[in-house]
């Protein structure tokens, strides 16, 4: 989570820097969004500065989100390709039901509750309301509490996954098994010393 937020400060802090060196300042970075064209639409009420801060987070959060589902799946198939194969195709599908589904579909659960509806901007920058036991709630604090929720439980899954699967060993065992390494490279050595 933090490499993945370091890296997107690192790509749009550069991008701010550039931006600052061809046009000699930053100008309005706290204007609100809605000044924009792109984000005339918009329903939450940022400026540029916190639409940064909050677009690193939100899309790290899924990377993190997403890392914690493979290892999951990982640690419980124990194969790789197998994991890698399946997370691949639930992410084809999901992409699929992202682009075709409408918004007034009946099926339109499956666009909106989806990993790219999260990934892209446009949740946050319309206004859509799901009606959740006939109660309408906004879209994009739904897919909020739902990113935060899905990490919560996925990161208590993977800890009793991990315990089960990965006991940890006692540091006796560890420092045992790593002077043992170090021994036989010393007595390799020595060897290869004397025939020299």
């Amino acid at each position: 989570f933090f490499f993945s937020v370091l890296f997107s400060v690192l790509v749009f802090g550069s991008e701010l820097l550039i931006s600052c060196n061809i046009y000699g300042e930053i100008e309005d970075i706290f204007a609100p969004v809605q000044s924009s064209v792109l984000f005339k639409d918009c329903v939450v009420d940022f400026n540029f500065a916190e639409f940064l801060i909050f677009y690193t987070f939100l899309n790290s959060g899924t990377a993190f989100l997403f890392s914690l589902v493979f290892w999951i799946v990982l640690v419980l198939l124990n194969s790789s390709v197998l994991s890698a194969g399946i997370l691949g195709a639930v992410l084809a599908v999901q992409y699929l039901l992202y682009k075709t589904v409408e918004y007034t579909s009946a099926f339109s659960f499956f666009k909106t509750i989806n990993i790219f509806s999260l990934i892209d901007f446009k949740s946050y920058s319309e206004y859509y309301l799901l009606s959740i036991f006939s109660i309408p709630v906004r879209l994009d604090k739904f897919l909020l509490l739902l990113l935060i929720f899905f990490t919560v439980v996925s990161l208590v899954v993977m800890m009793i996954i991990s315990k089960k699967v990965y006991p940890i060993r006692t540091p006796d065992k560890l420092t045992n098994t790593f002077g043992v390494f170090v021994n036989k490279i010393s007595i390799f050595v020595n060897k290869t010393e004397s025939k020299i």
